[in-house]
């Protein structure tokens, strides 16, 4: 994998559309695309302008997954996936099947094991998502 410096004068927009670049590379090269996400307020914008410019995805080749959570229910004013449904899922409409959180509903040390458990079978498979 190669890496890349960019530099910007408008980092949102930028930024949706080298996520969106890389989705259509993924898409038609191996037929799926996987992003995770990160948490926290930086990326919102990010995720609004990508909901934004991406509608024309093939939405059930997609899978979100989560590089950090906190561990609080799904509907918590902290919770990352809420603020990941609020700017980017819902705008989309995706299709629940392609998103993979941690419950932080649950007890934590449960919830982060079970994630573990779905994120290692998930390393291991393509094009299956569960």
């Amino acid at each position: 994998m190669s890496y890349e410096v960019i530099r910007t004068e408008n980092f949102v927009s930028d930024a949706a559309k080298f996520v969106l670049r890389q989705a259509r590379a993924a898409l038609a090269e191996r037929d799926e695309f996987r992003l995770a996400l990160s948490g926290g307020n930086t990326p919102r914008p990010v995720y609004s302008e990508f909901a934004r410019i991406a509608h024309d995805l093939p939405w059930e080749q997609a899978l979100f997954t989560f590089g950090d959570e906190r561990c609080v229910p799904p509907e918590h004013a902290e919770s990352n996936f809420r603020m990941a449904r609020e700017s980017l899922f819902a705008p989309l409409s995706l299709p629940e099947k392609t998103i993979l959180r941690m419950r932080g509903e649950i007890d934590p040390q449960l919830a982060a094991q079970e994630y573990e458990d779905q994120l290692n079978l998930l390393a291991t498979q393509r094009g299956e998502f569960v």
